[in-house]
């Protein structure tokens, strides 16, 4: 009985993994394509130094929060602690919609 526990927890940890993996993986597209767009932008449009520094910031934190965030699935795994998972995996999302927000914002 011990053993089924272990291997069900083991389980949900892996799905919630394998759901926060694909998530992350639209995530990371979408902030490639952006910067992609965002050099574009700067190229054929006038933006100050101060904006540069903005969005470079922006993505290093973003940048940042995804090492920890694939740091922390092998311990999530490892410990089974989905509330561990869950916490990386939102400040990943706020790092990349601060990061979306500057770019919209300076792009307009």
């Amino acid at each position: 009985m011990k053993k089924l526990f272990i291997l069900l927890a083991f389980a949900g940890v892996l799905v919630a993994c394998s759901t926060a993996l694909k998530t992350n993986g639209v995530v990371i597209t979408t902030v490639d394509t952006a910067m992609k767009g965002w050099g574009i932008y700067t190229q054929s449009h006038p933006v100050t130094d101060a904006q540069i520094f903005a969005v470079s910031n922006a993505y290093n934190a973003y940048y940042q929060s995804e090492l920890v965030l694939s740091n922390t699935f092998v311990v999530a795994v490892t410990q089974t602690n989905n509330n561990l998972l869950q916490t990386v995996t939102q400040s990943a999302t706020a790092s990349q919609a601060n990061l979306l927000n500057l770019i919209q914002q300076f792009s307009k």
